[in-house]
């Protein structure tokens, strides 16, 4: 009895999890999904070559913007007059400071290598998600209510992972700040 006990506190304890990562899913499912069908219409590409430079294109976007956030606050928030001047005037502190065009080039390098890891990454679990959207269509005729069960299937997955193999969380968040 103990096990079992065990095993379902830990299961209704996840579930909280599972719907805020189900909600995230969604959202994430409907951004890739513009995506999916901008790319397929304008190249004309099968499934995974559609999947595969949607997220692509999606994560590039997103990193990208997230990077260029971080710079630009990073830039606003730094007051040089506050820095002594015989420190600001010194050359090798002149030389240790890099230009935005540098953190730019670096972040647009970091976003593309980044993005290009996560798409590969993810394939397998959109190829998934599909499966189950698609499976579902003989006995589910409304769409959101597929997405929906599509994504909470998804979370369910992704946070059975997670609590399998925790550090894959702390890894893709470096791997999507620090890079590689």
């Amino acid at each position: 009895m103990g096990l079992l006990e065990t095993v379902l506190s830990t299961f209704f304890g996840l579930i909280p999890l599972m719907v805020q990562f189900t909600l995230l899913f969604v959202i994430g499912s409907l951004y890739f999904l513009f995506w999916f069908n901008y790319v397929q219409k304008r190249t004309g590409y099968k499934w995974l070559g559609s999947a595969a430079l949607s997220l692509f294109a999606g994560f590039f976007t997103l990193l990208f913007l997230m990077n260029i956030a971080l710079i630009l606050a990073g830039i606003s928030s730094t007051n040089i007059e506050q820095i002594p001047p015989d420190v600001r005037e010194n050359p090798l502190f002149v030389q240790s400071q890099r230009d935005v065009l540098s953190l730019l080039v670096s972040s647009f390098i970091q976003s593309i290598l980044s993005s290009l890891i996560l798409t590969l990454l993810l394939l397998p679990f959109a190829f998934l998600g599909v499966g189950i959207f698609d499976g579902l269509k003989p006995r589910v005729r409304d769409v959101w209510s597929r997405i929906l069960f599509a994504c909470f299937v998804g979370s369910l997955l992704f946070v059975l992972i997670l609590s399998i193999f925790p550090w894959i969380l702390v890894s893709l968040v470096y791997l999507t700040f620090f890079g590689i």
